[in-house]
């Protein structure tokens, strides 16, 4: 299963990347396809430049993807961290990012082959993901919404897991793959290909808390 973790949400990246141009746009706010590219590379080759703060990383990320040519920051990315760097000691660490970051990409994209394209990610992988979703959906922005809108929230992978995230009287039901249940934890709930069912003002009252405009 370590090297399905390993090999496989970085090569969905990897992929990902290559689909677009270096000036594609992304779903993280001011980071073009190339600053994504070198977000990695800084975090894994060079961390004590984005270790002084988030503004500044940002700053580094954007300054290298405007430098460097977007190929080689791909190949790196591809390459992945020297053996002794603290970032290949677990293959699970960059499971949840590199999908979510493959994401940002993809569903960024104005070409609908680009946008609509599937990750292709093995069973090992979306075990992964669900561990690591849980704890994110359970503590963040997705039940901090469910206090304000005063609702339950239970999260379904069809024909896979599910788990109660919050408890209340009414609630709702947010079904989709754990990729698209990802985006919904790490804040892009507008990108996500989800269903969210339960009663009409219940579901009115999470989007609105999620500031997620109906469907």
């Amino acid at each position: 299963m370590d090297d399905d973790l390993r090999r496989v949400p970085r090569a969905a990246l990897v992929d990902a990347l290559r689909s677009v141009p270096p000036d594609a746009p992304t779903l993280c706010e001011g980071w073009q396809a190339r600053h994504l590219a070198a977000h990695i590379v800084l975090r894994e080759r060079a961390p004590q430049r984005i270790a002084l703060g988030a503004v500044r990383g940002q700053d580094a990320a954007v300054a290298l993807g405007d430098g460097a040519d977007y190929e080689e920051l791909i190949r790196e990315v591809e390459e992945g961290p020297s053996p002794l760097s603290p970032m290949a000691w677990s293959a699970r660490t960059n499971v949840l990012e590199f999908v979510v970051h493959a994401l940002d990409v993809l569903r960024a994209s104005d070409n609908p082959l680009v946008r609509d394209r599937e990750l292709e990610l093995t069973p090992g992988v979306r075990s992964m993901m669900w561990s690591s979703l849980l704890p994110i959906l359970r503590i963040g922005g997705v039940r901090r919404a469910g206090r304000t809108a005063e609702v339950g929230i239970i999260v379904v992978v069809p024909h896979g897991p599910r788990s109660v995230v919050a408890r209340g009287e009414r609630s709702v039901v947010v079904t989709g793959p754990e990729e698209d249940l990802a985006l919904v934890a790490m804040g892009r709930a507008r990108h996500a290909r989800v269903t969210v069912t339960g009663p009409p003002e219940a579901v009115a009252a999470f989007r609105e808390a999620m500031d997620w405009p109906a469907a």
